[in-house]
């Protein structure tokens, strides 16, 4: 991260970067920083964005290609193509001969680092992984977050904030602004305080799971299954608890296509925060009403298997996620 800090911060960018990796808060920060160095605001006329499997390559290159209108680059952000796991043989000679007013940004989960349209991009462009932190480095980046706020953080309550929320970073910024909202006229936060506040991380930790299954990530979806089974929750409480997030899912489905408002949805289905009306709202846009409702009989079938003894629970899991997140 120390090399695409310094390039920010001089103005000195490379005209194309990829960012991959686990972290998707950090992805879409420096998403976020390298288009705001390089798009004007309300500028629609020289920045475009492709999403998605079935990206035409040829779109991105000829939007790239035409000279910018007032401007001095013409952007492309381009996320989750797949481009990076195989050869896209076009897309990989035009990295070595892009106009000189293009910027690309790309940002992916997977990347074959043997494919053409890889090494190509590598020649030319920067390439940026943005894994979980290490400790010290999410110590540093909450305490700073803290002292920014006027505030201060006793040890034992960062311990408390690391063990509930640190599964990913996009949990800890939310979980760390409702804590300092929570905390607004204390000068110090205790580990009382976020033990009321912040939510456990096993709950996060099956939003990833469901992520997972979504998004026809078995990868995702199995590392959080396994983070769950490493801080001994039960694979029966993983299935029930997997059955009642996809139904809260179907059901926020169900509701939105019946106009309903999020703060309605939040009181019929007794929510504690709105947010969840927005993670499963979030969540609904990768299944259909069909699918969700087989996989919760799926759940029901591998629950009754389980508890007549003729399926062992983590092997029910197992498979139930991978034909799922397949």
């Amino acid at each position: 991260m120390r090399t695409i800090d310094e390039q920010l911060k001089s103005g000195n960018l490379k005209p194309a970067y990829l960012l991959y990796g686990d972290e998707d808060y950090l992805k879409q920060l420096y998403r976020k920083r390298l288009l705001s160095a390089t798009v004007k605001d309300g500028d629609t006329m020289n920045y475009m964005t492709f999403e998605g499997s079935g990206i035409n390559e040829h779109e991105i290159i000829d939007f790239a290609d035409t000279m910018p209108f007032f401007a001095d680059w013409r952007v492309v952000y381009v996320e989750n193509s797949g481009f990076f796991n195989r050869s896209v043989d076009d897309l990989a000679d035009y990295f070595s001969k892009m106009s000189e007013t293009a910027f690309l940004v790309f940002v992916e989960s997977k990347i074959d680092k043997r494919s053409r349209t890889y090494k190509e991009f590598a020649k030319v462009g920067e390439v940026v992984e943005l894994n979980f932190p290490e400790e010290k480095e999410l110590q540093a980046w909450v305490g700073g977050r803290v002292k920014r706020a006027g505030k201060q953080i006793t040890m034992d309550a960062w311990e408390e904030f690391r063990n509930r929320c640190s599964t990913n970073m996009e949990n800890m910024d939310r979980e760390l602004e409702k804590l300092l909202d929570y905390c607004a006229d204390k000068p110090a936060i205790s580990r009382q305080d976020v033990r009321e506040i912040c939510i456990d991380s096993s709950e996060e930790r099956m939003f990833i799971l469901v992520d997972g299954i979504g998004e026809k990530n078995p990868r995702k979806a199995m590392l959080a299954y396994q983070d769950m089974l490493e801080h001994k929750v039960a694979p029966l409480y993983i299935l029930a608890s997997l059955e009642g997030q996809f139904r809260s899912i179907l059901q926020t489905k169900s509701y939105l296509e019946q106009g309903m408002k999020k703060n309605e949805i939040q009181k019929v289905m007794g929510l504690r925060y709105s947010f969840f009306v927005d993670k499963y709202q979030k969540m609904a846009k990768n299944f259909s009403t069909g699918q969700l409702e087989r996989i919760l009989i799926e759940c029901a079938s591998t629950d009754e298997q389980v508890k007549s003894g003729k399926l062992d629970a983590s092997v029910g899991v197992e498979m139930l996620l991978l034909k799922y997140s397949k």
